[in-house]
């Protein structure tokens, strides 16, 4: 029996009619899968431009058309890529029970269940290839006019693609500062604030989906799903629960902290790290002269300085000390030398000249301050 030919308009992947009861529910499902091109004979041609496949996420007019369905998940992809969980959310419009069976066009994997709303299917099959699995949908009333939803599942070397489904991941905090502390002379505890870490915990929380509900769950710290990785591990390190450290030595800089899925790694999240040291200014505190007579020998006792300050509140002192964490070193020891506590003496031997006394900070090296001795004979 042929239908009258009446207006029909696809817009995207809504539907819209004059005249709905010319199609039924399943040849509308055809076409907003993109598998039905053509609807009616004798004159009623519908020029059908769909995609593929749905995206993961499809809303259905269950105004215009009383579609049972509602919306299709897809989620909680396996670590092994081998099993997924697909959803359905579905109501009858005229409020009965609705019942929704699941097949596949290819015998290439398995369903933990083919009835319920929630279902998983497992992989099979090695190989490159799609498969496309349907849930019928079904009221109570209406049983002989279903609604049909496709899932099309792509599968490469045995595996399911399906890099949006990995979990979602956020990271926190996005950017941090660590210190290089010094150790001689150490910063008393109580003088470090909150600013002067010299390590830290990053925190990622990711986003599953519960099986057989298919609700969005938040976890923090769900270190067994991610993967953490500094790519500058000379400057940054990174154990297998976010907590970060600047590396052994004296490198400084900037290091980016990621926190990948394991089920894929195209899920990821990342922080920035920088490590870097205190502001610290070396100066001589006092010195008993700048001369040596060698017909008068006389050791100059030297003092020198090192305070460390917030480089974040440069008027913030942390800490000073005296003749603490410096090496002292002498431009010509023929003319002067400098012993380990900054006493400055002229050799049994000396030179007549100048010497350059420099005191370095251990901690950050390129800290220096310089003082010049004379050795004369008068």
């Amino acid at each position: 029996m042929q239908r009258a030919c009446k207006q029909v308009i696809l817009v995207e992947r809504s539907f819209f009619s004059e005249g709905i009861n010319m199609m039924t529910k399943k040849q509308i499902a055809q076409i907003l899968a993109g598998t039905f091109f053509l609807t009616l004979s004798t004159g009623c041609l519908i020029k059908v431009n769909t995609p593929v496949k749905l995206p993961t996420n499809s809303q259905v007019a269950v105004d215009k058309l009383k579609f049972f369905v509602r919306e299709k998940k897809v989620s909680s992809l396996s670590e092994n890529r081998k099993t997924i969980t697909l959803s359905i959310v579905a109501e009858d419009p005229d409020g009965g029970e609705v019942a929704v069976d699941w097949s596949m066009d290819k015998d290439f994997g398995t369903f933990n269940s083919t009835r319920g709303k929630n279902i998983q299917w497992t992989v099979t099959r090695e190989g490159d290839y799609q498969v496309i699995l349907t849930a019928t949908v079904r009221g109570s009333i209406r049983k002989d006019d279903p609604d049909l939803a496709y899932f099309t599942i792509p599968v490469a070397g045995g595996k399911i693609q399906a890099t949006e489904l990995a979990p979602e991941i956020t990271i926190a905090p996005q950017s941090l500062t660590l210190f290089r502390l010094p150790q001689n002379p150490a910063i008393p505890e109580e003088k470090l604030t909150a600013q002067l870490k010299n390590a830290a915990q990053l925190t990622a929380t990711t986003y599953i989906y519960d099986a057989q509900t298919n609700e969005k769950i938040k976890q923090s710290g769900d270190f067994s799903e991610i993967k953490w990785l500094s790519d500058s591990p000379n400057i940054v390190v990174v154990d297998d629960n976010g907590f970060v450290k600047p590396a052994d030595g004296s490198a400084i800089g900037a290091a980016v902290v990621t926190a990948t899925s394991k089920t894929n790694s195209t899920s990821k999240a990342a922080s920035m790290v920088s490590v870097q040291y205190l502001d610290t200014l070396v100066a001589f505190k006092s010195f008993s002269a700048r001369k040596i007579d060698l017909n008068a020998p006389a050791p100059i006792n030297l003092i020198a300085s090192v305070s460390y300050s917030n480089p974040l509140d440069r008027d913030s002192l942390v800490h000073s000390a005296d003749n603490q964490g410096i090496t002292w070193s002498s431009s010509d020891l023929s003319i002067a030398q400098v012993s380990s506590n900054g006493v400055v003496t002229a050799p049994s031997d000396a030179q007549l000249g100048n010497a350059v006394i420099t005191a370095k900070s251990n901690y950050d090296p390129s800290k220096i301050a310089t003082l010049s001795i004379d050795v004369e004979r008068n």
